[in-house]
């Protein structure tokens, strides 16, 4: 992609939804091309790096809850179909519990890599 000016990336921004640290987040405007996708940078090893680990990785082991969280976002997709914050912020009670449910689990887990 060639070099662009930042009025030419379109929308950047920090989103305060985060507790510990904000994220920078860039979406391409639809009149240079798709805009089908963002891109989300968090800080390594901050507390919502270490949520979005605990989300997926909580996912990735519990297939019910995996398809649980495909039919919500397939319906609020058609719910909020022109509201991408709307389809976020009703994404949030789901995600807060599965957060709650896999951290609970992680107390009780030896850490990644150990031996135990």
């Amino acid at each position: 992609m060639p070099a662009r000016t930042k009025q030419q990336l379109g929308k950047r921004g920090q989103d305060g939804r985060a507790t510990d640290t904000t994220r920078a987040w860039s979406r391409i405007p639809k009149e240079i091309g798709s805009s089908s996708h963002h891109l989300h940078l968090v800080p390594f090893r901050s507390q919502l790096w270490t949520e979005r680990l605990l989300f997926r990785d909580h996912l990735r082991s519990h297939p019910q809850a995996a398809g649980e969280y495909a039919a919500l976002k397939a319906r609020l997709a058609e719910t909020h179909r022109f509201d991408r914050e709307g389809y976020t912020d009703a994404k949030g009670p789901f995600i807060r519990r599965i957060l709650a449910i896999a951290s609970a689990a992680a107390v009780n887990e030896p850490p990644r890599g150990s031996t135990q």
